[in-house]
């Protein structure tokens, strides 16, 4: 259960840098904020699932509870290590997306500017 939240992390990984390599090359469009909004969504929906599962499998991989052999605890802290992974991946994808987001709004601003000084250069009262 914990690992097949891989592959989203790693489509949503993609989708990011696909989305970051255009707003680097300033080919970011106005929509393309709209989409980093759904990728971190996106996130912010496997988070709070792993959020329950990480509470859970650290309980058990401390050993809390009487139950859990020496065996199984070595799997139960294995299992924790990978959700700890995923949750520390997440929070780096969040910042990502919002790095992805500034730069895309700070051309969408830049794009703005530019055709406000062309408005105001053809506008009548220039013309005096």
């Amino acid at each position: 259960m914990v690992d097949s939240h891989a592959p989203i992390l790693s489509t949503i990984e993609d989708r990011l840098e696909h989305l970051s390599i255009l707003a680097s090359r300033g080919n970011g469009q106005g929509g393309d904020i709209n989409k980093v909004v759904t990728v971190r969504r996106s996130l912010v929906r496997v988070r709070r699932a792993l959020a329950p599962q990480r509470d859970v499998l650290a309980a058990l991989s401390r050993r809390e509870h009487g139950f859990i052999t020496s065996k199984s605890l070595f799997y139960f802290r294995d299992i924790s290590d990978h959700i700890y992974r995923q949750y520390e991946s997440i929070e780096s994808l969040r910042e990502l997306a919002q790095s992805v987001m500034e730069v895309q709004l700070a051309l969408v601003e830049q794009q703005q500017n530019q055709v406000i000084q062309r408005l105001t250069i053809l506008s009548p009262s220039s013309c005096r």
